[in-house]
């Protein structure tokens, strides 16, 4: 809607993670891999929490952007135009 939305560095990992591989689903490894690093001690609840802030800070017009997919982990709806 081109609206400015602050996120911290650990929402803009886990957004560019998604945008890079858009319409797959993506498990909490991958994610807290993208956005912690690949030495990270922390929990996969910890990406839970980074989910959900960054689903409440780019909400579209009450469309779904990120659906949780049970047991599997999470899929990025948007489709993803490469500029």
């Amino acid at each position: 809607d081109g609206m400015l939305v602050d996120l911290t560095d650990g929402e803009f990992a886990v957004l560019r993670a998604f945008v890079e591989r858009p319409r797959r689903v993506l498990a909490r490894d991958a994610l807290l891999e993208a956005a912690r690093g690949p030495d990270t001690d922390a929990f996969d609840r910890a990406i839970d929490v980074q989910v959900s802030r960054l689903r409440r800070k780019v909400r579209s017009r009450g469309d779904e952007i990120i659906r949780t997919i049970r047991n599997e982990g999470y899929f990025f709806v948007p489709r993803v135009i490469r500029l």
